[in-house]
């Protein structure tokens, strides 16, 4: 746990520093899309025609005909993106109404998360 918490404590010591250097306007708190291109970062998917592609959706699946209610469950959670989820670990006060602050770091820290990842998904 206390290597979770240290971890924590650093990812929030490395946003606020970028939230002083990187703000750029309502929609982008800390870092905006153009500042981490992922669409020319990450390789694009293969064709679904291709081998690769075949054994990409081969792999989905075998992992859906395997998968166990638990495994359902797990993911059907983590559909909840909020950086609370880890209150498992954490501790119960993990929670947005102790930590208000917090909360609206992690809020706004998922909004540009999702204005960078959006475009390469599609």
């Amino acid at each position: 746990m206390a290597g979770t918490i240290s971890a924590l404590a650093a990812a929030l010591i490395a946003i606020a520093t970028l939230a002083g250097a990187t703000a750029s306007s309502a929609a982008d708190y800390y870092l905006s899309a153009s500042q981490v291109d992922l669409v020319h970062i990450l390789a694009p998917p293969p064709a679904p025609d291709s081998a690769k592609g075949k054994a990409d959706l081969q792999a989905v699946l075998d992992a859906q005909r395997h998968r166990t209610p638990a495994e359902v469950k797990s993911v059907q959670a983590d559909a909840e993106l909020s950086v609370f989820r880890f209150a498992d670990v954490m501790g119960p006060r993990f929670k947005p109404e102790n930590l208000p602050f917090a909360a609206q770091l992690f809020a706004r820290v998922t909004a540009d998360d999702e204005h960078a990842i959006g475009p390469a998904k599609k």
